[in-house]
């Protein structure tokens, strides 16, 4: 008999599912956010639940197999992870294991102590030493500051877009970055960045930082507030670790806007080795699913699941 290894990885925005052995990918899905904070905790389940039937449906009409070995990485998972458990393996049986999503992207390097800093809506830093997890930030957009995440980022800008056009703080390139993204007046859109809450503001934060980098005098305070939030971050880090840490950067802020090269110039004194994957976070659950089941896996083999998954 095979084995059945199910990784998922569910986060804010998406959710994704593969199902596989060590012959190669044997189903894939996707679906909207899964994270228990913004969708309920019922909904959440439900959702993880279907899929994860459908991944072992699929599976199981391919080849024959009676173990099954399942990991869900879940943003917004932890306090819960029982719960979702118990329901995956009435859903789908086997050896079931929850945990936040950090544990996916931390499974794409491999890697016993380094830190993981995630730059998206929101902004955390994990840090993982000796087996132990330890949590610097990311406490949701109500509470967290300005280091590092897009609505932060994304509210602070807009916010110096209107106190511009009140006339309460000079004039501000980023009064005519807001009108490019709200293809409006600042004044105008208001019901529209009601509407479209906290994903909306934080869209604004790409025009902040580039705004930022063109040397407009406001945005370069606001994005200096913010580098400023995620080097005390990261000195926590170095704290646990040392200088000279390993951190993985993840999120599409980061990803896509130059804040990881000023973040990178902040922290130079702690000297820290980033490391961008090159792999989804999918790819960093499958190892996850597959060390349930006592396997291990190369870089290589974690680059051809991917690749078959993409074609």
């Amino acid at each position: 008999m095979s084995k059945i290894f199910i990784a998922i990885d569910g986060g804010g925005t998406s959710t994704e599912g593969v199902a596989v052995d060590r012959g190669g990918v044997l189903a894939y899905r996707t679906d909207t956010a899964s994270n228990p904070h913004d969708i309920g905790e019922d909904a959440a389940i439900s959702l993880v639940c279907k899929m994860a039937s459908e991944l072992v449906s699929e599976a199981r009409a391919k080849i024959d197999a009676d173990e099954v070995y399942l990991f869900a990485g879940i943003s917004g998972v932890i306090g819960r992870e029982e719960r979702f458990e118990a329901a995956l393996r009435a859903a789908v049986g086997g050896t079931v294991s929850v945990k936040s999503d950090i544990y996916n992207l931390f499974g794409l390097v491999e890697r016993d102590n380094c830190a993981a800093l995630i730059c998206g809506t929101g902004s955390v830093c994990f840090i993982k030493k000796d087996g132990e997890l330890h949590r610097v930030g990311g406490w949701g957009y109500l509470l967290d500051g300005a280091e590092g995440g897009g609505f932060a980022i994304g509210r602070a800008g807009l916010l110096a877009a209107l106190r511009s056009r009140d006339g309460r703080i000079g004039k501000t390139t980023l009064l005519d970055a807001a009108r490019r993204y709200l293809e409006c007046d600042v004044t105008e859109a208001i019901a529209k960045v009601y509407a479209g809450g906290k994903t909306y503001i934080a869209g604004f934060a790409p025009y902040v930082i580039e705004e930022a980098e063109k040397g407009d005098a406001e945005a370069r305070a606001l994005i200096s507030e913010s580098v400023l939030g995620v080097s005390e971050m990261l000195s926590c880090a170095a704290e646990k670790l040392g200088d000279g840490f390993d951190c993985i950067l993840s999120g599409g802020l980061i990803r896509y806007s130059g804040l990881g090269e000023m973040i990178a110039a902040a922290t130079a004194h702690l000297r820290v080795n980033f490391i961008t994957p090159s792999l989804p976070q999918i790819a960093g659950g499958i190892r996850c699913a597959l060390a349930l089941g006592g396997e291990s896996i190369t870089q290589a083999e974690l680059e051809a699941y991917i690749n078959n998954i993409r074609k």
